[in-house]
């Protein structure tokens, strides 16, 4: 009923059951019908849908996963930006970290890299909650990563934000070893 109410753009029809908390706590309601939003490319409906605070309780890290995946493999940057500045949704794969380590913050940012989305590793930099969960040890293998991979435009991005090399404090010692190493690299790219 509520995917249909996408299609037909029927606000109200949706409105009417966000109300209900017996359809709200349905398992699985969360993602299917933020699919059936990225599918219709519906930032009003997938707006509603994350800020439902019955639909965020039940969130699962994978479901949260899965769903920004989708907007990246569709090129749904609005909405996958809608779905990071939901504090909820971020915190979900900051949970992940400590549970099966599938769903986390970097696994996404890797997604990002592998399909080569530049504007989408870019929102994810810029998001305030990314910057917050983003676990500093995690976030150092990535940029091991970029180094491995060339991708000098990603590891650019990530040099050219302030709070990035913030978190990057924290590391101290093991962030001189790693500085070493990406000069080394970039040394070998540029020759």
């Amino acid at each position: 009923m509520l995917n249909l109410s996408i299609k037909k753009n029927q606000k109200k029809i949706f409105e009417i059951a966000f109300e209900n908390e017996k359809i709200t706590k349905q398992n699985g309601m969360w993602s299917a019908l933020l699919t059936e939003c990225i599918q219709q490319n519906s930032k009003e409906f997938f707006a509603m849908v994350c800020s439902n605070q019955n639909i965020m309780k039940n969130l699962s890290a994978e479901q949260a996963f899965k769903v920004l995946q989708l907007c990246i493999q569709n090129n749904q940057k609005e909405l996958f930006e809608i779905a990071l500045s939901n504090e909820r949704i971020i915190e979900k794969l900051k949970e992940d970290l400590g549970s099966t380590g599938l769903y986390t913050i970097s696994k996404l940012f890797k997604s990002c890299i592998q399909k080569d989305k530049k504007d989408f590793f870019d929102a994810m930099l810029s998001n305030e909650n990314i910057v917050k969960y983003t676990d500093p040890f995690e976030f150092k293998a990535l940029i091991k990563k970029f180094i491995l991979e060339n991708k000098k435009d990603f590891f650019d991005a990530v040099w050219s934000h302030e709070k990035w090399l913030k978190k990057f404090r924290i590391l101290t010692g093991q962030i001189r070893d790693l500085s070493g190493q990406i000069f080394a690299k970039i040394l070998k790219i540029s020759n």
